[in-house]
């Protein structure tokens, strides 16, 4: 485990989507037996995360009779299909109050290293910025932490414009940080995407 002192963080896994390039719900999809949903879920906990949840959508019941509702809080987005900021929403306004903020890990990023998230919630406590973003080669990618202080923009946020109203907002100040890590750039959408990451 990564000792690291931390501001308490939530954890929100979104994995509302329709997966409809992969053909089957990528939170279910496995390396060495593993999840998509408890390798992310895994290296939140091992990274300091104080909880985690998942948001589900799209084959929510067939999705969450597999996961581990022990070490998982499921959130479930009934307007799934208006887009990924609706999820985030959704999750957001289920945030325990005395959460410092939140670290937001896509289903389809399960490669992301342990040292990448650890890098990141280091950087928040240290600068207590409104955010932490990763960067490999120029690029931004994912897991975002986002403080409790961006949590009223993320819900007011159109849902056309996407977090990125919040990130790009001049308002605000998301540090970006570069990472070592090809898979914050990487997304896991088609079954040759995962055919490629070996399992």
């Amino acid at each position: 485990m990564i000792e690291i002192l931390i501001m308490k963080l939530y954890g929100i896994i979104l994995a509302a989507g329709e997966s409809s390039r992969m053909g089957s719900p990528k939170a279910l999809l496995k390396i060495e037996e593993k999840t998509f949903a408890d390798i992310i879920e895994e290296k939140l906990r091992r990274a300091g995360v104080s909880a985690s949840c998942i948001v589900l959508g799209c084959g929510a019941a067939e999705i969450e009779k597999s996961l581990n509702a022990d070490r998982l809080n499921i959130i479930i987005n009934p307007q799934w299909k208006k887009g990924q900021l609706s999820s985030l929403k959704a999750a957001v306004k289920k945030i325990p109050a005395d959460a410092s903020g939140a670290l937001v890990c896509l289903i389809d990023h399960p490669m992301v290293k342990l040292s990448t998230i650890g890098k990141m919630i280091c950087l928040f406590k240290k600068e207590n910025p409104h955010g932490v973003i990763p960067v490999f080669r120029d690029r931004g990618g994912h897991p975002v932490v986002f403080s409790k202080g961006v949590f009223g923009a993320l819900i007011r946020a159109p849902l056309n414009e996407g977090a990125r109203a919040v990130t790009k907002n001049n308002r605000f100040n998301f540090l970006r940080v570069e990472v070592d890590d090809p898979y914050v750039i990487q997304d896991i959408d088609t079954p040759g995407d995962y055919e490629k990451i070996g399992k």
